[in-house]
């Protein structure tokens, strides 16, 4: 920045304030000044004003008389003022004493609430708990009773014993196997022995099984049930379904024969 300032005909004195570099040009401030005796007053606009005296004259031993005067008053203000506060810190002293007091009494009545509260919710979470472990043991109970009632239904299939396969099947399928719901679907639309075949059996068990869980064989499963049923769209359109979602060879086959309008029978 740069200024330059200039003496104007009415006694005031412009100051007007440049860019560095810019000699010429339109000035960034322009301040107006009046010298009052030994008072310069410079007016920066919006009624913003500053004002300087000279050193040494009279006027600025008023100023410093004044200034010396106005820190004598603020000093004993502020004096007043430590006094009071000092008053004040002592009188919340006491009462944070006695504040500290009550909740002291607060906190031991309040503890052994607490613990009290904390006994019987740890009683009540040992028993949810002893609860869950007893729900899980049954339930891996269960799944082992599901298992070895499928594993025997497959024994009792291999030996030609179609009542206990059934039977051991159901069994396991009550007890939340799927694989036992694939089984005795697949067993009443694919069974060598015709005497086992049920087409209206096997879609109704093949439905609800693939609105349990849609998956390939399941589809498979079902769409083999539409063929048993002599429903051969239908077991076209499935295997189709079950073919893309995981195909296999024997799926391929099973799918040319319902196309032919063939139901497929385990040999």
């Amino acid at each position: 920045m740069s200024g330059r300032w200039l003496a104007l005909d009415d006694g005031r004195i412009k100051v007007e304030i440049m860019k560095a570099g810019a000699p010429g040009g339109a000035p960034l401030l322009t301040i107006l000044g009046t010298i009052n005796g030994d008072e310069l007053v410079l007016d920066l606009g919006g009624g913003s004003k500053n004002k300087f005296v000279r050193d040494g004259s009279n006027r600025a031993e008023e100023i410093q008389a004044q200034v010396k005067k106005a820190a004598a008053e603020r000093e004993k203000k502020l004096a007043a003022e430590r006094r009071a506060r000092e008053e004040i810190r002592k009188a919340k002293l006491a009462w944070l004493e006695q504040q500290r007091k009550a909740e002291q009494e607060e906190r031991k009545k309040r503890w052994a609430a607490e613990k009290e509260a904390y006994e019987k919710r740890r009683a009540a979470e040992q028993a949810a708990y002893e609860k869950r472990r007893a729900a899980e043991r049954a339930e891996r109970e269960k799944q082992r009773q599901a298992k070895i009632a499928y594993e025997a239904g497959r024994v009792a299939l291999k030996h030609g014993i179609y009542t206990k396969a059934v039977a051991e099947s159901k069994k396991s399928w009550e007890l939340g196997n799927l694989d036992a719901l694939n089984y005795l679907a697949w067993h009443y639309d694919t069974c060598k022995d015709r005497s086992q075949l049920n087409g209206k059996l096997a879609v109704e068990l093949a439905l609800k099984l693939t609105e349990l869980k849609p998956k390939g064989n399941h589809y498979d499963t079902l769409a083999a049930a539409y063929a048993r049923n002599g429903q051969f769209q239908e077991a076209v359109n499935t295997q189709i379904k079950a073919l893309s979602m995981s195909g296999s060879y024997a799926g391929r086959e099973r799918l040319m024969m319902y196309q032919k309008g063939k139901a497929y029978q385990v040999k």
